[in-house]
Formats: C-alpha cells, sequence, structure tokens
C-alpha cells in the first residue's frame, strides 16, 4: 500500500514539472481514477502545487462515465444539491464554481433518484454555453423566449428575501420566518427504514429515515403533519425529532417522527412530513428516565399547537 503511493506520488509529481513548462493559456490539469478514493489521497497535494500557477484542475472519475445531459435535465445525475460557495473562499468566478462541481462524487448513482440540484443545473449552463459560444440571454433572445432576471424582494428594514436568506433562517431555527417566506410548511420526504427500537422501548414508536441531499432545519423537535405517498388525503400529526441522538451519542443525522394515531409502519413505503412548528433545540439527556419525561411534555406542548390552530 505504502509503495503504491509513493508510486502515485512521484508519477503525478513528475508529470506536474513538465506541466509547469507549458504556455500560461494551456495549464488545465485533469485527474483521472478508477477509484474515488484516490482523489481524497491526492487532491490537496494537487492544489496545492497548482494554486500559485493559477491553473485549473478536474476530477474525473470512472463512476460518472454514465452522466448524460438527460440527467442534468431531469435531475437523476447524483450530482450534489447544493454547496454553499458563497460562504468559501476562493470562489469568486464561475469557472472556479463548475471545477469544484466536477470534483464532486455523486450522492447515488445516475437515475436510481429524482433530487433537485441546484448544481447540475450551473453544469448544463456551463455546457450549454461553451457548445454554443454564446452567453444564456443571448440564447434565450435567439430560441424566442424572455430571459428574465427577477429584482430581489426587499423588506422595509433593507432585508433581501431570497433562498440564501430562507436557508439561513432554516438552521438557525427561526421557522416562522420561513413559513412566511415561502407560503408554505416545509417539506421532508423519505423512505421508512427499520430503526432500533429505542422509541418503541420507551413507549413513543417512531417512523425513521436519513436525511439525505437536504437543507436541514435547526436539530431539535418540531410538531409534524404526515401522509402516504398512496394515500396523500388521509393526514398523521405527530412529533418528530431531527438530529444525531446526542443522548446515545450517534453521528448521523436521523429523522424520527412518532405519530399520535398510528402504531404499525409500513416500511419501505414513501412518507411525506410538512413540519407546521419548531417545539425546541435537540438536547443531550442525562438518562433515558429524563429523556422519556421530556417526550411527555413536547407531545403535550405540540398537541396544544395543533388544537389552537384547529
Amino acid at each position: 500500500m505504502i509503495s503504491k503511493f509513493f508510486n502515485y506520488f512521484f508519477l503525478i509529481f513528475f508529470n506536474f514539472l513538465k506541466f509547469k513548462k507549458l504556455p500560461e493559456e494551456k495549464k488545465d490539469i485533469i485527474f483521472y481514477s478508477e477509484n474515488e478514493s484516490q482523489w481524497d489521497f491526492f487532491e490537496g497535494i494537487i492544489r496545492h502545487l497548482c494554486i500559485k500557477k493559477n491553473c485549473n484542475v478536474c476530477y474525473v472519475t470512472s463512476s460518472k462515465k454514465e452522466l448524460t445531459i438527460r440527467h442534468l435535465l431531469t435531475h437523476t445525475s447524483g450530482i450534489p444539491s447544493f454547496i454553499e460557495y458563497y460562504k468559501k473562499d476562493g470562489f469568486n468566478s464561475k469557472s472556479m464554481i463548475v471545477q469544484d462541481i466536477i470534483t464532486q462524487k455523486l450522492t447515488y448513482k445516475p437515475d436510481e433518484k429524482v433530487i433537485y440540484s441546484d448544481l447540475g443545473m450551473i453544469l448544463l449552463l456551463d455546457i450549454i454555453e461553451k457548445i454554443t459560444g454564446k452567453e444564456l440571454d443571448e440564447l434565450s433572445n435567439k430560441y424566442l423566449y424572455t430571459l428574465k432576471i427577477i429584482k430581489p424582494v426587499i423588506s422595509s428594514n433593507k432585508i433581501t428575501f431570497n433562498s440564501t436568506f430562507i436557508r439561513k433562517n432554516l438552521e438557525l431555527g427561526k421557522y416562522n420566518i420561513v413559513k412566511k417566506m415561502l407560503g408554505r410548511n416545509w417539506l421532508l420526504e423519505g423512505k421508512i427504514i427499520k430503526g432500533r427500537g429505542r422509541g418503541k422501548k420507551l413507549g413513543y414508536p417512531t417512523a425513521n429515515f436519513i436525511l439525505n441531499d437536504y437543507v436541514l432545519p435547526m436539530k431539535g423537535v418540531y410538531v409534524t403533519k404526515s401522509y402516504f405517498e398512496k394515500n396523500k388525503k388521509k393526514k398523521y400529526f405527530g412529533i418528530a425529532n431531527i438530529g444525531n441522538r446526542p443522548t446515545f451519542n450517534e453521528k448521523k443525522v436521523f429523522f424520527e417522527n412518532h405519530f399520535f394515531n398510528v402504531k404499525n409502519f409500513l416500511y419501505k413505503k414513501k412518507i411525506f412530513v410538512e413540519l407546521l412548528a419548531f417545539l425546541r433545540k435537540e438536547k443531550k439527556f442525562a438518562n433515558i428516565k429524563v429523556l422519556k419525561k421530556q417526550i411527555e411534555k413536547d407531545i403535550l406542548l405540540a398537541k396544544k399547537i395543533l388544537n389552537k390552530n384547529k
């Protein structure tokens, strides 16, 4: 394993020395590997070598060889949903963002799921502009549609309302502001998976699913309204915990929903859950007994809120 590492390293290093002699306008690196773990191993080294030379680094792996334009158009590519580039240093141009998108690992195999991807749309735009040699507004005029750039909505106290503002408030737990801006409740969906049965042992069984590719709200407890894919008219109310179960020292972020009027869950069935209200932040409890008492309080408060809003 160690000898393999040094072979890879020296191969990259000596190729980089050759690469330095190329004219400035031709300096682009494409790193290809069959195994994505190789990029994890060498990304830091490669980027460090290239940063002073102002060159682009593009990573390509065989896991992306099946990707097509159709995947980008239908949001079935597996490219991550979004990355907050505005929070990152150094991403001050479209080309840098596009290069970073190309290096991202797929979150699922193409065609396996349909998950909206901002990054996929950015990549698609870049492909169109490179193939045609024209900007999007030029193309829109040519092909008989109008490109309309909507001005941001600004409140009386000079707050700009946009997707970034909504995400930020969702993460901060300011859920009432989020609902007001969206004009609806925040909606999550997933397939119910079999958990460890802890909720059932406590007397509060839960339907669980893993949260992937979502802008996550603040970790904590919420009042919920749920329905299943095949029967959207029937609603189920309850409370949910979004978090990594700190009392049990777990790391993955789970969605655990306790229904007030359901005992048996249909595993592997798709469920849609609306967050109606935020109750409290996630907390690590001293023991199971204290946790159980808090769940009882959460349920009482949730039912009061639901009765009030009938």
